[in-house]
């Protein structure tokens, strides 16, 4: 699915973020202790753990924050949590 295409409108948009948020912390919650070092292909075929693919998850989300933050201070918009 191509969100960019699909999704549109502020309540949405959120909803669509929350729902993918909720999967991820979830899907973290899930994984037994014992299984986090087991060796998993990761998309694109390259082999790692689990762990590491919820470092990698968590490292993104916070790329995207700070590209959202760069973009919405370019556009005169201050973050809330700044004001």
């Amino acid at each position: 699915m191509t969100y960019e295409k699909t999704i549109s409108g502020k309540a949405n948009i959120q909803a669509a973020l929350s729902k993918s948020y909720e999967f991820l912390v979830n899907s973290a919650k899930n994984v037994p202790k014992d299984k986090l070092l087991e060796s998993v292909e990761f998309p694109g075929g390259m082999p790692m753990n689990r762990r590491g693919i919820m470092l990698l998850a968590l490292s993104h989300v916070s790329e995207h924050m700070g590209q959202l933050i760069a973009y919405a201070r370019s556009n005169d918009v201050i973050p809330p949590w700044s004001k």
